[in-house]
């Protein structure tokens, strides 16, 4: 139901899809609070981004174990990021960028193994970086199957993986028998070399990124976030960041964007 002119509240009705995989009411003119009665336990792909939702994100929001994408980016949410975060062990993209989050950035973060993109930019989250990111497996080490690349055959409709939903369909035939594929593709976007990249299907298994940027975050940049090899994307920009940089970023062997911008850094650039 996404990019309509849809207005008023989340129906709290919706919770009554037992078996909703994936929920898409993004860029729309949705607003007020999230109910905390909202609980979808096979939900898969949140989208909400572009609204006008208010008030803190429910900790219901992160009751689903299957949940592996949530997006609520550039709304008007406020309070602190929930630390029942750590629930979720398989949520694999986290977008809360563009809204009014604000405390400290929670350490229950630095349980999501799987996570592979993390934008909560611009929000006013204060406090250090947590220097537990390096727990974070996809961005210590990388990982080639991260999202999942098996492709499902079915005589349903079926949303098997992230790397896909939605777009197109195709009968195949398999041993004689001919079966209904649904091309579906999950789509993120993340911020990178200050352009607005679109990322779906197989691609967000090679995309790494963390964008902390526009946020009111102080201290050291820790050693240990050059400890985040596998990172592509990494924007601390916008922030009151001070001391030196790591030597340790020349671990970071793939990184294509690095941006420090706007903080108080001293100090010389590592060689």
């Amino acid at each position: 139901m996404s990019k309509n002119h849809l207005e008023g509240d989340i129906p709290i009705q919706l919770t009554s899809l037992e078996r909703l995989e994936v929920l898409d009411i993004s860029e729309n003119r949705l607003f007020g609070y999230i109910s905390s009665s909202f609980s979808l336990s096979s939900i898969k792909h949140i989208h909400m981004q572009n609204n006008v939702l208010t008030g803190s994100i429910p900790n219901v929001m992160f009751r689903s174990s299957r949940l592996m994408t949530l997006d609520l980016r550039n709304n008007m949410f406020s309070g602190g990021i929930p630390h029942q975060i750590k629930e979720h062990l398989d949520l694999r993209v986290l977008l809360l960028g563009g809204n009014h989050l604000q405390e400290s950035i929670p350490n229950q973060l630095c349980q999501l193994n799987k996570l592979g993109i993390l934008d909560i930019s611009h929000n006013r989250l204060n406090g250090s970086i947590p220097s537990c990111f390096t727990n974070v497996s996809f961005w210590k080490v990388g990982s080639d199957d991260l999202y999942g690349e098996q492709i499902e055959y079915s005589d349903e409709i079926s949303v098997g993986f992230l790397g896909t939903y939605y777009k197109s369909r195709l009968d195949l035939s398999v041993d004689g028998e001919m079966y209904v594929a649904i091309d579906q593709r999950v789509r993120v976007e993340f911020v990178t070399k200050n352009r607005h990249e679109l990322y779906n299907g197989s691609n967000l298994n090679y995309m790494a990124g963390l964008d902390l940027s526009s946020n009111e975050l102080i201290g050291e940049i820790l050693y240990e976030i050059g400890e985040l090899q596998a990172i592509r994307g990494l924007n601390l920009s916008h922030n009151f960041l001070s001391s030196s940089i790591p030597e340790s970023f020349c671990n970071m062997k793939l990184i294509e964007s690095l941006d420090l911008s706007y903080n108080k850094l001293s100090g010389e650039i590592p060689p």
